[in-house]
């Protein structure tokens, strides 16, 4: 059966669908935070927390999550956890949400739980954690909570906060 658009119409509504529905699974695939190495992850993804009920696993299948930025606040909670707020690199920001950007001024919040013998790096350090995301319903914003190790890939000149 013949269409009774013409057939160079009928080849630019071909290309430029692809190339929109090419351009809507990039977004999705590149939005998606990377996987943390499955060895980084323990199978209990939350041991060691104070309270667990308050936080949900993102992923189930994959828990941990790799994230890489600049160090910009740390300081200590009330039940021991160290916070170290992140900015994120533009490749990671896949792992912040709503509250993030607007109650947490954008940055990824990493706890450092007192179980875990985790360095806390100078403000300003660019470094690499990975930890298990997740969602505290407390605070409504995602977390890499606990924090199973992080890096530092170059060493701020900041001072380190109440940790």
């Amino acid at each position: 059966m013949t269409s009774s658009c013409p057939a160079p119409v009928r080849r630019f509504l071909f290309v430029a669908l692809t190339v929109v529905a090419l351009a809507v699974l990039a977004v999705l695939v590149l939005s998606r935070p990377a996987s943390a190495p499955a060895a980084a992850c323990p199978s209990g993804a939350l041991a060691g927390v104070e309270r667990p009920t308050q936080l949900i696993v993102l992923d189930k299948a994959s828990p941990c999550r790799t994230g890489v930025g600049v160090v910009r606040a740390d300081h200590s909670e009330h039940d021991g956890d160290c916070h170290v707020n992140v900015k994120l690199d533009a490749a990671y920001t896949g792992l912040l949400n709503a509250t993030n950007k607007t109650k947490a001024g954008g940055l990824l919040i990493t706890e450092v739980i007192p179980k875990h013998r985790v360095t806390i790096p100078r403000i300003g350090s660019r470094v690499r954690i990975v930890g298990t995301w997740v969602h505290d319903k407390a605070t409504g914003w995602n977390e890499l909570h606990p924090v199973w190790s992080m890096t530092v890939l170059s060493v701020g000149t900041g001072g380190t906060g109440s940790c």
